[in-house]
């Protein structure tokens, strides 16, 4: 059986484990910073010169405006420079969820990460409950999250 592109494939490359929980990476926020006591927070691994990553932006976009902050916070996260990051960001239309800078690639070595886009959702302890595309995290799916109380 073929590995779905979705989120076989990219699990094979990217060693985030359900049950994980984040360490503390000391990004560098350089827009929106995120409400410290969101109960979800989506942490979207991606760079500047990822197609995916930039159609992305309005789907992000909408998961972060449709819930309160105090409910869920969307934190973009990329390893590139502050100064490329800032140009790209003025490109394209707003975006209004985190960005944050990985100086050192803390969190994406951490983490494993080596393949983008990348999405893990954590609950309020900072623990991985879901991980893989973007595009697979549906609101119903976000929702069931939410309701959960994770």
């Amino acid at each position: 059986m073929p590995l779905s592109v979705s989120a076989n494939l990219l699990d094979f490359f990217n060693g985030v484990k359900i049950g994980q929980v984040l360490p503390s990476a000391g990004l560098k926020y350089i827009l929106n910073p995120p409400d410290p006591n969101a109960r979800i927070t989506l942490v979207y691994f991606w760079g500047t010169w990822c197609g995916p990553c930039r159609e992305a932006v309005p789907s992000l976009n909408a998961l972060q405006a449709d819930r309160g902050a105090r409910e869920f916070a969307v934190v973009a996260v990329t390893d590139e420079s502050e100064t490329d990051v800032a140009e790209f960001l003025k490109r394209i239309p707003p975006v209004k969820y985190s960005v944050a800078l990985d100086d050192g690639r803390k969190l994406f070595d951490s983490l494993k990460i080596r393949a983008l886009p990348y999405a893990v959702l954590l609950d309020k302890e900072r623990k991985v409950i879901w991980r893989g595309q973007i595009k697979d995290l549906d609101s119903g799916k976000l929702d069931k999250f939410l309701s959960n109380g994770r």
